[in-house]
């Protein structure tokens, strides 16, 4: 399964770069995240969602494993569910492009789905995808927006 579009962010993109990439603020917008923790290039956490009746949680792992910052950055995606015997694996690419005081953040991700989550069919998972990559920006953006008032 294949997503890409673009969002702006009302933020210059040196500091988007670092906003995005701390676990805290990833925690607080990424829907369903429990827990999430860095170690260098390495963010490990748990994720919990709903999807035609199926409860995930699945143990993610994402690696970074290239950037140039603050213009780009790839990851590689691990998420498993082992109550349902599923597996998510991807890889996304995410440019930030200067738009005078803000940025575009586009992005293309890729993911393989494997077990029982396969079975539900990439058409109600791109779904649920796109609507959860929705919150997210609304998430950040409005992240974005309280740090900026409080400063």
């Amino acid at each position: 399964m294949d997503l890409s579009d673009t969002q702006t962010i009302d933020k210059p993109r040196d500091q988007l770069w670092d906003i995005i990439l701390d676990p805290q603020t990833l925690e607080m917008t990424i829907p369903g995240a429990q827990h999430l923790e860095r170690d260098g290039d390495h963010y490990e956490g748990s994720l919990e969602r709903g999807l035609a009746g199926i409860s995930l949680t699945l143990s993610a792992d994402v690696d970074i494993t290239d950037q140039d910052k603050p213009k780009w950055i790839e990851v590689d995606i691990e998420g498993t569910d082992n109550t349902i015997n599923s597996r998510v694996d991807g890889n996304a690419r995410v440019e930030f492009q200067d738009e005078g005081d803000a940025t575009t953040l586009a992005y293309d991700v890729h993911f393989d789905f494997s077990g029982k989550l396969a079975s539900l069919g990439s058409r109600i998972i791109k779904r649920k995808a796109n609507k959860d990559l929705k919150t997210f920006f609304s998430n950040l953006e409005t992240h974005v927006d309280e740090q900026s008032a409080s400063v």
